[in-house]
C-alpha cells in the first residue's frame, strides 16, 4: 500500500511543525555521522511536540467538519478514521510528513455539536455496556486471576448508568449478535419495517461482524510475558469503529500481517 501525501497547510502551527522538520534534517545532513545521539532526540522530540499541537488543531476540525453534515454520525461511521500528521525517515534518513491513522472518537464529535446527533441520548453508556461485558466474559474464559491483574485494570470499574443498562447475554452467538444491535441502535438508528411490518433498524449486525469484534477484543501484552491486554472504555469506543464502518457500509472486513 502506497504512503499516503500530508496536505500542506497554511496555518501557524503547520508552519511551526514543518521548521521543526526542516532543522531536523538540516542537522542530519550537516552533521552526518558526527551527530550524537542526543542531539538527534532532542530534534526529534521538538518535532513531535510540534506535531501533537498541529494535530489538536487537526483533529478538531475534522470533528467540526463532520457535524456540520446532514448526517453526522452516518458520515463518522462511513468514515471510521481520519489522518493525523506523522514525520518519519525516507531512505536518505530526511525526515518527511507521513499519515497516521486516528479512528473517529464519537464523544469527541458529540462535544463538537449544539444539538443532539445520536439515536440514543445514553449511546456511549451502551458502548460502555458492551464493553465490560465482553471484560467480565473474557477474564473468566481466558482463566485471569482478578487478585493478579494490573492495578490500572482493577480501576476499571463500569459507570452507574452503563450498569442499569440490559445488555444481552454473551454466552451464545445469538445473544452477541443482539448485544452488538442494542449498541448500534443506540448509535444510529434508520426504521424500516420488517416482514411483520415491525420498525426495525436498516443497519444489520451479523455472525461475522460479533466474530471480528470478540476474536479482536483482547490481544497479548509487547511489555509481560503471559499478560493480556484489555480495552479501555476510549480504546473500545474507537476500536468498536472498524466494526459499525463494516456494518453501515456493507463492505468486508480486510486482512493483513503484522
Amino acid at each position: 500500500m502506497a504512503n499516503k501525501t500530508m496536505p500542506i497547510l497554511t496555518t501557524e502551527k503547520y508552519l511551526k511543525a514543518n521548521q521543526k522538520r526542516l532543522d531536523l534534517n538540516t542537522l542530519i545532513e550537516s552533521m552526518g555521522e558526527k551527530i550524537t545521539e542526543a542531539e538527534k532526540l532532542k530534534a526529534v522530540a521538538e518535532l513531535n511536540d510540534a506535531l501533537e499541537d498541529l494535530n489538536d488543531e487537526v483533529e478538531a476540525a475534522a470533528y467540526r467538519a463532520l457535524v456540520e453534515k446532514e448526517n453526522p454520525v452516518f458520515e463518522a461511521l462511513k468514515e471510521g478514521s481520519f489522518d493525523l500528521y506523522g514525520a518519519k525517515p525516507d531512505d536518505k534518513g530526511m525526515y518527511e510528513f507521513s499519515a497516521k491513522m486516528r479512528l473517529i472518537d464519537l464523544v469527541k464529535m458529540e462535544k463538537q455539536s449544539e444539538k443532539p446527533i445520536f439515536a440514543n441520548g445514553q449511546w456511549a453508556n451502551w458502548i460502555e455496556a458492551l464493553n465490560h461485558s465482553i471484560y467480565n466474559l473474557f477474564i473468566v474464559r481466558h482463566g485471569i486471576d482478578a487478585a493478579k491483574v494490573s492495578k490500572k485494570l482493577k480501576k476499571f470499574k463500569i459507570s452507574q448508568l452503563a450498569e442499569k443498562l440490559e445488555i444481552a447475554s454473551l454466552e451464545t452467538k445469538g445473544g452477541n449478535i443482539k448485544a452488538l444491535q442494542q449498541v448500534l441502535d443506540a448509535v444510529i438508528f434508520e426504521g424500516v419495517k420488517d416482514k411483520k411490518d415491525n420498525v426495525v433498524n436498516k443497519y444489520k449486525a451479523l455472525g461475522h461482524h460479533v466474530d471480528a469484534l470478540m476474536d479482536c477484543y483482547a490481544s497479548f501484552s509487547n511489555k509481560s510475558i503471559g499478560t493480556i491486554v484489555f480495552p479501555s472504555d476510549e480504546t473500545f469506543r474507537r476500536e468498536l469503529m472498524h466494526v459499525m464502518n463494516r456494518i453501515v457500509t456493507g463492505k468486508a472486513f480486510e486482512g493483513d500481517q503484522k
